[in-house]
């Protein structure tokens, strides 16, 4: 400021002087206006100065082992790095009150007991956990391929602790994945499953019918226009059910069910030939999406028979079933149909196969993908079952801060091998879930963008069905309702 100033004293001053110095050889009035010219031009070569000046004094450079701004929203660069990381997530508390039967920490329809049972006959209770609060972190980092991204997400959905009150919940890892150009590989949902479509709940599951699993797999995509095509090789872990009674039998009661694959699979018994195949073509507009999947599984027998092994199965079986399915899924934007409906929004998905039990969110426990019958005999057999299902979903906007959503979702399990009456059936309790249904209605207020806060109502009712058909004595069915309230705080 000091430096423009004395230039244009300088220059201003220079100017009258040479002016007063000629003022008497001057008569001219064209010499006059030469001298007005040059001040002219002297005027304007200070107010470019002055701009130069200016630009060169608001451009600072960044310390060396300063944090800066990242490549994408949110995201920030360490000292020395060129990597952008971004940490995201949110604190959520929820209080529950279920008028039946405590159903814990979230809302699976297919652990609703029988109405024989005597749980069915518990009045109310509370439950309140901060259980699904997550916690997330996001790279990218640019490479001579192109643009490598991590993503790994955390809750505490995980263990239950023994701290006082069981508040003690360990961190559980949701999802662990990197993605260069069109090929990821890591932990992440379910190339067969659509989680576009899915509603906002509450609740953490959802309702019953939607398929979203994440699991291990690696995964090519490739984009079209408006469509999106993808291919995954995905870990193929089954969900089996065994008993030690043979196929055809059916037993009064007392032959328990164990399960294989749910949490680890049983070496010699169900072996994984193959990982499960997925495909899935969605097409998107401005209206909303669609989305066809399809995935591919085989499940195998192998009981290690050996016939000089006196101490195991003396003969070898070795047997294969093939399975799959499909989902048909999507979501529309009413409001960019009807603009009268703002920003209401409708999905739906529809899922139907043998043996993919495991893709659905609340599989059908005990039976799951299917079962192997006379288990530890020299003669079992390999049945898989039919499941289907599906959910639809309508989400209204009151005010731009005031929500609500309903949700439908229902799933079915037709079990293709005879199933003796387990222990505890004749209750309504662990005889196999032909079906099973619920709805959810909330009301969600967001007082502020990073703030949600909820009312849920949420029912359901499985349908029990004991081999052969037989009705269960007392009724065959159980129904639970389930109020919940929940603050969510998002960073």
């Amino acid at each position: 400021m000091l430096f423009r100033k004395t230039l244009r004293a300088v220059l201003l001053g220079s100017g009258a002087a040479t002016a007063l110095a000629a003022s008497p050889m001057l008569a001219a009035a064209g010499e006059i206006d030469d001298l007005k010219t040059q001040i002219d031009t002297l005027q304007s070569h200070l107010d470019q100065l002055e701009k130069q000046q200016a630009v060169t004094s608001d451009t600072k450079v960044a310390p060396a082992d300063a944090v800066v701004g990242g490549d994408f929203p949110g995201s920030f660069k360490l000292p020395g790095s060129d990597t952008s990381v971004a940490i995201h997530g949110y604190t959520k508390v929820d209080f529950i009150y279920d008028f039946d039967a405590s159903l814990g920490d979230s809302f699976v329809s297919t652990g609703i007991p029988g109405n024989s049972n005597a749980a069915s006959r518990q009045d109310g209770a509370f439950r309140f956990h901060a259980r699904q609060s997550r916690f997330s972190f996001e790279t990218r980092t640019p490479t001579d391929w192109g643009q490598m991204k991590t993503y790994i997400s955390l809750d505490f959905f995980g263990a239950a602790g023994s701290g006082r009150g069981n508040t003690s919940n360990a961190p559980r890892m949701r999802e662990a994945y990197g993605v260069l150009g069109p090929v990821l590989a890591g932990q992440t949902w379910s190339n067969f499953d659509d989680v576009e479509d899915q509603p906002e709940t509450l609740d953490f599951n959802g309702p019953q019918g939607a398929s979203a699993g994440r699991q291990a797999q690696i995964r090519y995509t490739q984009v079209l226009g408006k469509f999106t095509l993808s291919g995954s090789l995905e870990n193929p872990q089954a969900a089996l059910s065994t008993t030690a009674a043979p196929a055809g039998a059916v037993t009064t009661g007392g032959t328990g069910l164990g399960a294989i694959g749910t949490t680890s699979p049983v070496s010699g018994v169900s072996v994984a030939t193959m990982p499960d195949i997925t495909a899935r073509a969605q097409y998107t507009d401005t209206w909303g999406h669609l989305s066809l999947s399809g995935v591919l599984r085989r499940f195998a027998l192998d009981n290690g028979g050996d016939p000089t092994n006196t101490a195991g199965p003396t003969t070898n079986l070795q047997k294969d079933q093939w399975a799959g399915g499909g989902i048909f899924s999507g979501t529309v934007n009413v409001g960019e149909l009807l603009p009268v409906l703002g920003k209401d929004q409708a999905g739906f998905a529809g899922d139907f196969g043998r043996g993919i039990d495991r893709y659905f969110q609340l599989g059908s426990t005990p039976f799951g993908d299917g079962v192997i019958t006379g288990f530890g005999s020299a003669a079992p057999q390999l049945f898989v079952n039919t499941n289907y299902g599906g959910f639809i979903w309508y989400q209204h906007f009151w005010t731009d801060q005031l929500r609500s959503t309903v949700a439908y979702g229902s799933q079915s399990t037709d079990w293709q091998g005879p199933v003796p009456n387990v222990a505890g059936a004749v209750a309504g309790n662990n005889a196999e879930v032909k079906r099973a249904q619920s709805i959810h209605a909330n009301l969600i207020w967001s007082p502020v963008k990073a703030v949600n806060v909820g009312l849920e109502f949420m029912w359901g009712e499985d349908y029990y069905r004991n081999p052969p058909n037989v009705d269960l004595p007392g009724g065959n069915t159980g129904d639970a309702k389930r109020l919940m309230a929940s603050m969510q705080y998002v960073f």
